[in-house]
């Protein structure tokens, strides 16, 4: 009751969704390291995907890309 209190008396609505995940973050490495830890595995994943680019969307819409 006290955090909702504190939520309201100074912080944004914006504020305190960030803070809410900021939580959920922190206590998912408190109780589940190994779930954490595959988080973060499946983010690098994530952020891996995007380093080479997809050539095959040239091919099927060359339209688009100057074919």
């Amino acid at each position: 009751m006290g955090r909702k209190l504190k939520i309201m008396n100074s912080e944004s609505p914006a504020e305190a969704r960030w803070a809410a995940m900021e939580e959920s973050y922190t206590r998912l490495r408190r109780v589940d390291p190994a779930g954490w830890r595959e988080y973060l595995a499946e983010l690098r994943e994530w952020e891996n995907l995007g380093t080479a680019p997809d050539t095959s969307a040239a091919l099927e819409y060359p339209e688009y890309n100057g074919g």
